[in-house]
């Protein structure tokens, strides 16, 4: 009698006890890709690898002091944009105007390479705040 009671309440058990995955395929604005792909986040979406720890949100750009198209500037300038990692850390990661070092982010098991920031200013034009676009590339931890 009480094997039959036991039964039920381990299978309850260890299917309460899996971890879930990391896929959230029914949220628009999650992307899930593979190792080594590139794409694309708009201001608050997010990247991550089905079956890994590691997920990257493009919160905002914080700060776009890139020289504009079609200006002498002194400095190239950069970009500092917020992302939240898989733990919900918050981190400002500047991204410089030539694009010559790819910042990388750890987080979980993955790192994020964040390859550019567009649309690259332009002289007399403003960039509203949903019209950033955060290439990123999502790689194995060690590469």
């Amino acid at each position: 009698m009480r094997l039959s009671l036991l039964i039920p309440l381990l299978f309850t058990l260890v299917a309460t006890a899996c971890p879930p995955r990391a896929t959230v395929a029914t949220d628009p604005s999650v992307k899930t890709v593979a190792f080594d792909e590139a794409t694309t986040l708009s201001p608050g979406e997010t990247v991550l690898v089905a079956d890994h720890a590691g997920s990257l949100k493009f919160l905002e750009v914080k700060n776009d002091s890139r020289c504009p198209k079609g200006v002498n500037c002194i400095q190239a300038g950069e970009a500092s944009v917020l992302v939240e990692l898989a733990d919900g850390i918050k981190q400002t990661v500047e991204i410089g105007a030539q694009y010559r070092d790819v910042q990388r982010v750890a987080t979980g098991d993955v790192v994020v390479h964040l390859l550019r920031l567009d649309p690259y200013p332009e002289e007399k034009k403003r960039i509203g705040e949903g019209g950033y676009r955060l290439h990123v590339k999502v790689l194995p931890q060690g590469r």
